[in-house]
């Protein structure tokens, strides 16, 4: 089920200006090459200014408003970068392209979206016939050893106005993570206030499975691929158990 079909707006305008994973992909698309392909590209909020810089990128996703906001952006660049981008609707288990890539991309805890052994399983195998040779896969999860072992309660998290139509958004959350199932329980909460006080509520709920370190290893190794390497944040440090990411590089087996 596509949870995002009814969010993209709220979506866009809270990742738009989310940039502090680019020059960690940008750092491996110059050591790798391209093309790339960014599995789960959402509202190409990655992939388009890695087009921008010159990257040929292939986007992969499963919600058709998504890639719908992403083509409709792209619109706006120049021809020239217009043409490194191509956008695909599908799933990333079960991905068939004609091509394999240097670098493959799972970004900003796109792989929790996965919410049963089988279908990680199937994700990273589709993603491993993908890899070329001597590429590499970087998937970035939030750590799951920081996540409260008691239920949050509905919060104001954020309040914001849309420049464009000049309504004031409230967005509140609530969470629930349970260690046992490793599964948590999000729900997203948006009032969009119009200039006469008028409250509109959308109410978004989400299920995440969090992985942990060893988990995910254990995990790409049934893939058939090794971790290069695992980083805490996006600027590359070692990952801790007090780490707010855990940024995955595997390469296939051997390398």
């Amino acid at each position: 089920m596509d949870s995002y079909r009814h969010m993209v707006r709220f979506y866009e305008m809270e990742h738009e200006a989310f940039v502090e994973d680019v020059a960690l992909y940008r750092g491996f698309a110059d050591r790798c090459g391209g093309p790339l392909l960014d599995l789960g590209c959402g509202t190409g909020r990655l992939l388009i200014p890695l087009a921008q810089l010159g990257f040929k990128v292939v986007g992969i996703d499963c919600s058709a408003p998504m890639l719908a906001c992403a083509r409709q952006k792209a619109t706006s660049l120049t021809s020239e970068v217009a043409s490194n981008i191509m956008l695909v609707q599908g799933d990333m288990r079960d991905i068939c392209l004609a091509a394999q890539f240097p670098l493959i991309i799972i970004a900003l805890d796109t792989f929790a979206h996965l919410l049963t052994r089988p279908d990680q399983q199937r994700a990273l195998s589709a993603a491993a016939r993908h890899l070329s040779a001597e590429g590499r896969l970087i998937i970035d999860l939030g750590n799951p050893m920081l996540l409260p072992a008691l239920p949050e309660p509905l919060t104001l998290h954020r309040r914001w106005q849309d420049q464009s139509s000049g309504e004031t958004i409230l967005k509140f959350t609530s969470t629930h993570f349970d260690p046992g199932t490793q599964m948590e329980e999000l729900i997203l909460i948006y009032d969009v206030i119009d200039s006469s006080g008028r409250v509109i509520r959308s109410v978004h709920p989400f299920t995440l499975r969090h992985t942990y370190r060893r988990e995910m290893e254990l995990l790409l190794d049934q893939a058939g691929l090794d971790v290069e390497a695992c980083y805490g944040s996006y600027d590359l440090d070692r990952y801790s158990a007090q780490s707010e990411r855990m940024i995955f590089v595997a390469c296939h087996s051997g390398l």
